[in-house]
């Protein structure tokens, strides 16, 4: 894990985030936006 998990607003609002990065070397965000949840 690069960074995270950390807060972040994007356009489909608040956000929860962490970047990782693959074998290629490739930088990957993980975001799940927790209003979007249902139970």
């Amino acid at each position: 894990m690069l960074e995270g998990p950390a807060g972040r607003f994007g356009a489909r609002g608040e956000a929860q985030s962490l970047y990782v990065q693959d074998p290629d070397g490739n930088t990957v965000e993980l975001r799940w936006y927790p209003q979007d949840v249902t139970e």
